[in-house]
């Protein structure tokens, strides 16, 4: 617990002062083509939608009939100009920077989407001090590899879920229950192989009744518009 305080403690300073190391001019020469793409658009309370090559992961995005499998939101820019993120990942919730998240991507797929009430709002307004308020109060929480709605660990969607309804009120995404997502895969011609996945995934029995929230469901959302897209699974 001290531990995790004494984490949570660091990375909120982190936030609070953007003090992620400024890049040298040979780092940020050396940029990706994508990451270089990404920061030309993106601006803070962006969400941002990637695919990572882990197969947990992309059973996930599977399930959901898509091809998302993870998602981050921009907190803003630290002193040298460069965009952070924050994301929940292994082994905690944590910052760090833009292309550091958008390189992880495989093949390439990204997608930033926008709630169009940030469209008009200035970098220090009470919106996105509030998303940022919210962001930090949720730094250095464990990861949760079951992906449980409602216990007190986090998982990447859930992260985002909660700072967008604690900060403005507004609900992103879908929340589900994993019978209904399983239910959903039986048209899947890989669903027998996945039903036994998930199965032995969560020791002998798939929680059917578990609530959870999928970046998928979140890409999906009406609510949010596009802003970058290239995945080929436009909105």
């Amino acid at each position: 617990m001290k531990t995790q305080l004494r984490l949570k403690l660091v990375l909120s300073f982190c936030l609070l002062g953007w003090t992620t190391p400024a890049l040298s001019s040979a780092q940020a020469e050396s940029r990706s083509p994508l990451c270089q793409s990404v920061a030309a658009v993106v601006r803070a309370g962006d969400l941002l939608f990637i695919e990572i090559d882990n197969s947990i992961l992309k059973r996930i995005a599977r399930a959901t009939a898509g091809w998302t499998n993870h998602v981050g939101m921009v907190l803003g820019q630290n002193s040298s100009g460069e965009w952070i993120v924050a994301e929940s990942k292994l082994p905690v919730s944590q910052i760090g920077s833009l292309c550091k998240f958008v390189d992880r991507t495989n093949p390439a797929k990204i997608a930033v989407r926008r709630h169009p009430g940030l469209d008009s709002d200035p970098a220090g307004s009470n919106d996105i001090a509030a998303l940022k308020r919210e962001a930090m109060n949720r730094l250095g929480i464990s990861y949760d590899l079951k992906f449980n709605f409602d216990n007190d660990k986090q998982y990447c969607s859930k992260f985002v879920y909660q700072i967008y309804k604690a900060a403005l009120g507004i609900e992103v995404g879908q929340i589900e229950t994993l019978g209904i997502i399983m239910d959903r895969m039986k048209s899947s011609p890989t669903y027998q192989e996945d039903i036994a996945f998930w199965t032995f995934y969560y020791g002998g029995t798939i929680p059917r009744e578990q609530r959870i929230i999928t970046p998928e469901s979140q890409y999906r959302d009406p609510l949010l518009r596009t802003v970058l897209d290239n995945s080929n699974h436009n909105n």
